[in-house]
């Protein structure tokens, strides 16, 4: 048994938590796949070719970009509490959705993604 490769307790959890993580991974595809044909349900396939995550922790503000706000012009001395957008909103590809300006390309292709808030 090798004894010196753990040298402290900080290695030793880093490589415990792969391994439990790799094995948790690779039992749950196999359990999903079982419990999918067991339930009798229909399969269902895929029809999306790609689908694009933007998780945005810790940058832009949703009143920034996908659900904005009312646009407040910025003028010196405003009142941080009279500011609800500092974007003005734009019209998507589908009707009654609408973007913070800077995300027009994105506003072009909705009527072919969903937008989950």
């Amino acid at each position: 048994m090798n004894r010196t490769r753990f040298t402290n307790r900080r290695d030793f959890l880093k490589t415990a938590s792969a391994a439990t993580l790799s094995a948790l991974a690779a039992g749950n595809a196999r359990l999903l796949a079982q419990t999918e044909s067991a339930t009798g349900a229909p399969e269902l396939q895929p029809t999306a070719d790609t689908i694009v995550v933007l998780w945005m922790a810790g940058g832009m503000a949703h009143t920034e970009t996908f659900d904005p706000k009312r646009y407040t012009p910025f003028e010196k001395g405003i009142k941080p509490a009279d500011v609800m957008s500092t974007f003005p909103a734009i019209d998507t590809a589908v009707d009654g959705i609408k973007f913070s300006q800077g995300l027009e390309r994105i506003g072009a292709v909705m009527d072919r993604g969903a937008l989950i808030r």
